[in-house]
């Protein structure tokens, strides 16, 4: 599989250019051309090295890479039977300090048994110098590799190496780096393109060529190293050897500054931060010209939260925990960073477990959605869709979806009122029933006081009198009070109630005649009749109550009654047939009429007030629903 990885360069040879081309990876710690195993032309840099391999045990195959001291090829082991790397230190480095270099690599990676560092099955050193160490030949790809890939749009990579894969192999490479810490290794050297992602989950940190061992590890001023490349040659990503260790853009400001802090355990983690904030941001942390340019960056610090530096698209998926734990990682004082790898690797592994129950959730909730979505619209499966997202928007309640769905539900009017909403109508109903009663009779007993005032004014035909008082002050209300203690109030009753009001407004017609008192108690019962829930007997009341004043128009123009009025050439002359009303009674039709227009008047204004009452929750409802639908159907809604 190709992978692009870079290591020492070698002298005098330009260091890799990252996204170009690059050579097929197998193992660790070197780069160089590639090579195809079993192939007649592959090139030998080092035959002197190679023939010192055990012939009989190791039969030498394929370059996998070169680097600044030495080459790594595939060989098959036949002692065992199995495929292993072996890298040989160059003929041409015959520097002690290189050779020490080269054998202290084999024996800390050897030494450090963790699964993420490849193991090392075997080492010669020979007396001319020469020296070899075979390890675990690795397969994958380098999360370098990766991140170049990802940021570049790669549809597959991203497929194959979701987020939360990487942060799990970042993990990975935390614990094996607090390992070595624990035994007091140093790497110096941790990058994107010194990890290894394995084709079956496996993940390896590489390249352990500039481990410091923390005890008793005093020889790095005697190493001769590699003069660096021109300034305007270095390539972010490349192992710099030279005055400092390391690779520019992942190096610790301590491991360029002496005097800031020894390089230790705190120096990988700043590594680590890098790394961490190269896997969220698909960027560099440190993104520099030259090596003057990545030296000042390093030492005065780059902006540290990768949610401020990546492309929008990307930072509007970085984690606030992840952000924060990147800008704690790198901080240039090494007291400020976190405290370990392990530190690390567990804030990572808690927003992994929350990210899990999240996607947990998400699932849960879609599939609450999806069976919402199969109910059919009747009153069950309504009732059980209703349920569903009901749960999809309590587990997740950031899916739209759901959100949308229970909108549309809650809002749209079923086809057929269920059985339990028809039911909650009609208790609705009757208790608008008997309150209407209840009012009904108060106001029909507002008109008791003029009982004793009319017989003070005198009574011209006694029995119309008393029966319209009785209707008007006894019969009306009693009727109304029996309707309104009813459960269920009854129809016959209403119609009743209906013919005892309106046939003592006829009958008091009598007292000014139908054109003078009973228009004003027809309208004042009408308006009452309007507030009946059912609208066909809002339309009978009104057909009633139109009746019942053509009636008593018609009583007297028929000459059924002796008429109440008279034509003359002074105008129209009122004759009182039912009390004697003498002048200084006058005041008595304008308190009937007061009181005629204070009864519906009375009775608009409790209307209004809970028309007002109930748009008002109304409007609380659809506010309330506006919080769960997404923001654009929500400004539809307003």
């Amino acid at each position: 599989m190709v992978a692009r990885f870079s290591s020492l360069p070698t002298p005098g040879a330009a260091a890799p250019t990252p996204g170009a081309d690059t050579p097929t990876l197998d193992n660790t710690g070197s780069s160089g051309a590639s090579a195809t195993p079993g192939s007649s032309s592959l090139p030998v840099v080092n035959p002197t090295a190679a023939s010192d391999v055990d012939e009989l045990r190791y039969q030498m195959s394929s370059l996998l890479g070169r680097g600044g001291m030495g080459e790594v090829r595939l060989c098959h082991d036949r002692r065992i039977g199995r495929d292993v790397a072996i890298k040989l230190v160059l003929s041409g480095a015959s520097d002690a300090g290189v050779r020490a270099r080269f054998l202290r690599e084999a024996r800390v990676q050897g030494q450090l048994e963790h699964p993420a560092i490849v193991p090392v099955h075997d080492l010669e050193v020979f007396d001319d110098g020469s020296a070899y160490f075979a390890m675990k030949r690795v397969r994958g790809r380098t999360l370098a590799d990766i991140l170049a890939a990802l940021g570049h749009g790669d549809e597959e990579t991203a497929r194959s190496f979701p987020l939360r894969k990487l942060l799990q192999a970042f993990n990975s490479v935390c614990l094996a780096v607090e390992f070595a810490h624990e035994k007091g290794v140093v790497h110096r050297d941790i990058k994107p393109s010194n990890i290894m992602l394995g084709n079956f989950g496996e993940v390896y940190l590489l390249d352990w060529g500039l481990a410091k061992v923390l005890a008793g590890d005093d020889g790095d001023s005697a190493i001769p190293l590699a003069t660096p490349p021109a300034a305007d040659g270095v390539v972010a990503g490349a192992t710099v050897a030279g005055a400092v260790l390391g690779t520019p853009g992942y190096m610790a400001p301590e491991q360029i500054d002496a005097s800031i802090a020894p390089v230790g355990p705190a120096t990988d983690v700043y590594a680590l931060g890098a790394v961490l904030f190269e896997i969220l941001s698909l960027r560099r942390y440190l993104e520099f010209k030259d090596v003057i340019d990545a030296t000042l960056q390093t030492l005065q610090g780059a902006e540290p939260r990768p949610s401020r530096r990546a492309a929008p698209e990307v930072a509007g998926t970085i984690a606030p925990a992840l952000d924060e734990l990147c800008a704690r990682a790198l901080a240039r004082a090494p007291t400020a960073r976190v405290l370990s790898a392990r530190e690390l690797h567990d804030e990572v592994e808690r927003y992994l477990a929350g990210a899990h129950d999240l996607e947990r959730r998400r699932a849960q909730a879609t599939a609450h959605l999806e069976t919402a979505l199969a109910h059919p619209d009747t009153e069950v499966g309504r009732s059980a869709a209703l349920r569903e997202l009901g749960s999809a928007v309590a587990i997740d309640p950031d899916n739209t979806e759901a959100r949308r769905a229970l909108v549309r539900l809650l809002t749209a009017a079923p086809r057929v009122l269920p059985p339990a909403v028809r039911q909650r109508v009609q208790d609705d109903e009757a208790a608008r029933l008997r309150e209407l009663a209840r009012t009904r009779g108060i106001s029909s007993l507002a008109l008791a006081p003029f009982v004793p005032i009319a017989l003070w004014l005198g009574v011209r035909e006694p029995l119309l009198f008393w029966l319209c008082a009785f209707g008007f002050v006894v019969a009306a209300p009693a009727l109304n009070l029996v309707q309104s203690r009813t459960r269920t109030p009854k129809v016959w009753l209403e119609v009743l109630i209906h013919i005892v009001f309106l046939g003592s407004t006829i009958g008091f017609g009598r007292i000014a005649g139908p054109l003078m008192l009973v228009p004003g108690l027809v309208i004042a019962s009408a308006v009452q009749l309007q507030l009946h829930p059912r609208p066909a007997h809002r339309i009978g009341a009104i057909v009633a109550c139109c009746v019942a004043l053509v009636l008593a128009f018609a009583l007297e123009v028929s000459g059924l009654v002796d008429p109440s009025y008279s034509v003359t050439g002074e105008g129209i002359l009122i004759h009182a047939r039912m009390l004697e009303l003498p002048a200084a009674a006058t005041w008595f039709l304008g308190v009937a009429s007061l009181i005629t227009l204070m009864t519906p008047s009375i009775f608009a204004y409790r209307t209004r007030t809970e028309l007002t009452g109930a748009e008002e929750r109304l409007h609380v409802q659809a506010w309330q629903l506006a919080q769960i639908v997404p923001a654009e159907e929500s400004r539809a809604m307003a």
